[in-house]
């Protein structure tokens, strides 16, 4: 409207002030110039939103000003009215074609772009086609058809410009109106202040069209034109600076904001690692009491037995007295073993051996120690040690392992058969325990390695637990392999030496 009004009020009292007003070639360059600078600054303010939010509307924005500040930037450099003209009219119908186009996308589907390198590729088309367009037009504007109506052969004083320029200037208002619609219509829609200013914007840019549409070179009305353009573009600026400090306001108030929930989540953190701790070590402690309770009270009963026990005529009976006796404290010891394993930092103290040989003596000295339970459960153990294996390990690290898997294959296994395997797999050793025993559900088997998991009315709950950290100390995997009902196969892999 504003610029409606401006115009009505010149066609009025051109006849009288027609030549009055003048505006130099050299006023008309500053300004084109200052415009330039304007529309690439809020153009670049777009290319942030675009990588941001990688939608086309941001796109073709970014698009619609870098081209009209290319544009007035070229023009501040032309001397020739006939390229000047046509710089004008290609920079006002590309600028009103891409912030049409840039409604038409945000009111569609398409209205992202889900590739980062796709963002990236068109901002550099973009920049790319400038100056192709620069080079291009330098080149090739001699040769375009003359813009100009003009009154006399010396081409000097024109009417106007031609019916070509003239269809392309009506395009162009046609196009900064239908945008300023649907930028409103928008504004209405999602009540961003940014829309509505646009809409403000193109409305305005559609006057300036029409205004150049009317004027002829150096009138009152090319005047008008030329000073409606820089209002525009002032306020443009200050727009450019108000989101500018909009944007450094927010980014600075966000960073605030993240750093205060950075602190209160690194402070509640560690009130939650303390009261875990806390937790973890009252559960640890009970469950020791609890399994510690049983041996303790057979250890009391055995000391009372032996106590009153005449050994010369019952030496049987005190030699099974003992080894029950030196089988409960060695419960203890291995339950204290678990405790300080699970509870603080394994590092494995390294050495070479020869682990088929140890393996050996290993699964002999558990036969002996368990050899109680291995008779309550009739259970045999079998081995296939592969010879001649040699490995860098934690030698007691590596018996808690074993015995660990070796225990919880016999609880697990009634009637049945163990196997203790050891041989090369490719650049790895594997040690595996299969039973054929109950086999675990196939939901339980993610949960076999964590602390306190027990599907056993006795026990801590931390053997598997803990053979896992024995093992990845030794940058080893443990895997397992169950069927319900059949059994389950425990399999220890480590690097070889």
């Amino acid at each position: 409207m504003i610029g409606v009004g401006i115009t009505i009020f010149t066609l009025i009292v051109f006849p009288f002030i027609n030549y009055i007003f003048w505006i130099d070639l050299i006023t008309n360059s500053i300004i084109s110039f200052f415009c330039g600078i304007v529309a690439l600054a809020v153009s670049f303010l777009f290319v942030f939103e675009f990588l941001k939010a990688q939608t086309f509307f941001s796109f073709f924005l970014f698009l619609s000003f870098y081209s009209s500040g290319i544009s007035d930037i070229y023009a501040s450099f032309i001397t020739d009215i006939k390229a000047f003209i046509w710089i004008r009219v290609i920079n006002t119908l590309t600028s009103s074609a891409f912030l049409y186009l840039g409604c038409l996308a945000a009111e569609t589907r398409y209205s992202r772009i889900n590739s980062n390198l796709l963002v990236k590729i068109l901002i550099f088309l973009a920049v790319i086609s400038s100056i192709i367009f620069g080079f291009l037009f330098r080149t090739f504007s001699p040769s375009l058809p003359e813009p100009l109506i003009f009154k006399n052969l010396d081409r000097i004083t024109y009417e106007g410009l031609n019916k070509i320029t003239v269809l392309i200037s009506v395009l162009s208002i046609i196009l900064f109106i239908m945008s300023a619609y649907l930028l409103y219509r928008m504004y209405l829609k999602y009540r961003e202040e940014l829309l509505l200013y646009m809409s403000f914007y193109s409305i305005m840019m559609a006057n300036i069209s029409f205004l150049f549409t009317l004027s002829t070179l150096w009138n009152i009305i090319w005047w008008i034109w030329h000073i409606l353009r820089l209002l525009v573009y002032i306020f443009l600026f200050g727009l450019f600076l108000f989101g500018f400090i909009y944007l450094f306001n927010n980014l600075n108030r966000k960073t605030k904001e993240l750093t205060t929930a950075y602190n209160q989540l690194k402070a509640t953190q560690e009130k939650l690692v303390a009261s875990e701790r806390i937790a973890t070590a009252g559960m640890m402690a009970a469950t020791i009491m609890h399994e510690i309770r049983t041996p303790i009270a057979t250890i009391n009963n055995l000391i009372q037995l032996l106590s009153s026990l005449d050994i010369k005529n019952n030496y049987e009976t005190f030699v099974e007295l003992k080894e029950l006796l030196k089988e409960e404290i060695y419960r203890i010891k291995r339950i204290t073993e678990i405790f300080n394993l699970s509870y603080n930092q394994y590092i494995p103290k390294r050495h070479k051996v020869k682990l088929s040989e140890v393996m050996k003596s290993w699964i002999e000295s558990f036969k002996q120690l368990y050899a109680n339970l291995i008779v309550e459960k009739n259970v045999d153990i079998e081995s296939y040690i592969e010879e001649d294996i040699y490995a860098n390990i934690d030698i007691d690290g590596f018996r808690v392992c074993l015995y660990n898997l070796l225990q919880n294959a016999i609880e697990s296994t009634h009637n049945g058969r163990i196997f203790v395997n050891l041989r090369r797999v490719d650049d790895k050793i594997e040690v595996s325990v299969e039973d054929t025993g109950v086999g675990i559900p196939e939901e339980n088997i993610s949960k076999v390695f964590d602390p306190f998991y027990t599907s056993k009315t006795k026990g801590l709950g931390l053997g598997l637990f803990i053979v896992k950290k024995i093992v990845d100390a030794h940058e080893g995997e443990i895997k397992v392999v169950s069927s319900l009902g059949r059994g389950s196969k425990f399999s220890i892999f480590i690097p070889t030496f």
